[in-house]
This record gives C-alpha cells, structure tokens and sequence, in this order.
C-alpha cells in the first residue's frame, strides 16, 4: 500500500491534475531526452507549441467547470491524433505542447498539426451548451543540433506568428521572420 502511494505521489509531481498529462516538468524532462537521443543517433522531431482559441470566451460565458470539461476532452483529442511514442503535456492554462518523435520530413509535424487543427474544432458539449474553440500551432524541427530551451523558444515564435495571422492555423518556425519581428 506504501508503494502504491508512493507511485501515486510520483505520478501527481510529473502530471497536470485536471488532464493527467505530463506537466511542464516532465515535457522538458522528454525534450531534453529527445534532444540527446539526436545529437548521438541522429534523426528528427518536432517541438508544437498549442495554445486554444476562443477558450477564454468559454470561461467567460459558460463558467470554469464549462472550461474544465473542455480542457479534459481536448486533451484528449490530442492524445488521439499523436503516436504512443509522442508527449502531448498541459503547460497551464490553455496552453500544451507536442512532441513528436522519430520524424520522416518536417511535413510529418505539418500533417498532425492539420489533424490536431481539424480534432480541436469539432463541437464540445459542456453541460448544458455546445461550444466550439480552435487551436494555433506554432512549429519548431530539432534534428541533432538544436539546444532544446531554443527549440521550445522556437515553436513559442512560431505559436505567436500563428496567432497574429488568424488563429487557428499552424506556422512554423522561421529564422529570419523571427528576426525581422524582434
């Protein structure tokens, strides 16, 4: 029995209470290890920086339960479009990152965007009321070289750019875009 809460307490230090996805503790933990795992062997994957449009709205309107139950059945649709291999984790808020592994061409992270772009927008029902919300997704290509603080940056900047051209699409990460912009 010890052991069992001593698992249970491990479990709750690395994973986000409302959705029970990897906490941003955690998703650095997997970056860092996907990082790694790059530079020995090579290979590439994908940072996706998330964040919900029109979540605040639901909130507002609907109340925090409203906004809870909403947050529990994105999370997962997201866990569904993405491999087992991959992190999705809850930052705080309405904001979750993405990690994919083990990448082909950076048009794989483009295809799972597009499908976590159609996943997200499907109707939600919370309560009483019926809501819809969309996601803006801004990526960032590690492939061996890349420190991962700047990787995470990097799909943050491209998760801003996303946002700035209309919300719920996905960009990503552009080296000299994010020069200009600065």
């Amino acid at each position: 029995m010890r052991r069992a809460a001593e698992r249970r307490i491990a479990h709750m230090a690395l994973h986000d209470a409302l959705t029970d996805l990897p906490n941003p503790t955690l998703f650095r933990e997997r970056l860092n290890q996907l990082v790694v795992r790059a530079w020995r062997h090579g290979g590439r994957f994908a940072v996706l920086a998330c964040d919900l449009d029109r979540f605040k709205a639901v909130n507002d309107s609907h109340g925090y339960p409203a906004g809870d139950t909403l947050l529990g059945v994105i999370a997962e649709r997201l866990r569904g479009v993405v491999r087992a291999d991959d992190t999705v984790a809850r930052l705080g808020s309405d904001e979750f990152t993405i990690l994919l592994a083990d990448l082909d061409t950076w048009r794989s992270a483009a295809r799972v965007a597009e499908r976590l772009i159609a996943a997200v927008g499907l109707p939600v029902d919370v309560g009483p009321a019926t809501v819809r919300v969309g996601v803006s997704i801004g990526i960032a290509v590690g492939g061996g070289h890349e420190e991962a603080e700047a990787l995470f940056k990097n799909a943050d900047t491209a998760l801003y750019r996303a946002k700035a051209e209309g919300r719920n699409v996905s960009r990503f990460f552009d080296a000299p875009q994010a020069a200009a912009a600065a």
